[in-house]
């Protein structure tokens, strides 16, 4: 069957080439608010004995390399990246990372590179 009978049929069945979208959610644990009212309780008791709350978040590990990034960005040439994301053609992942200090409210944000295996 040729491509265009395909699209043709795909078209008349009312078929559409779609992209997911992230609209679904998980529905809420029965226990998730008591935890949060748990660690709000901890948190306090420390912060009253001057104790450190640290809090830490990491993001997404991130491929070293010349890759494809989304977005644009303002250039006079070409920018020309490889045509696969192969981690064998990577030097490294990045894996950011940031530490809060609750009591201090000091924040970092920092990075850190996975040594590459082979």
């Amino acid at each position: 069957m040729s491509r265009y009978i395909c699209c043709k049929l795909l078209k008349k069945n009312k078929f559409v080439s779609r992209q997911a979208q992230k609209k679904k959610s998980f529905k809420q644990h029965p226990e998730r608010n008591p935890q949060f009212e748990n660690i709000t309780k901890i948190k306090a008791t420390y912060l009253a004995q001057n104790q450190p709350v640290i809090s830490m978040d990491t993001k997404k590990k991130e491929m070293i390399g010349n890759f494809y990034r989304a977005g644009k960005l303002y250039t006079r040439e070409t920018i020309e990246v490889l045509d696969h994301d192969f981690a064998s053609y990577g030097e490294g992942k990045i894996v950011p990372h940031g530490l809060y200090d609750v009591g201090l409210n000091k924040g970092h944000v920092e990075h850190r590179n996975e040594p590459r295996y082979h």
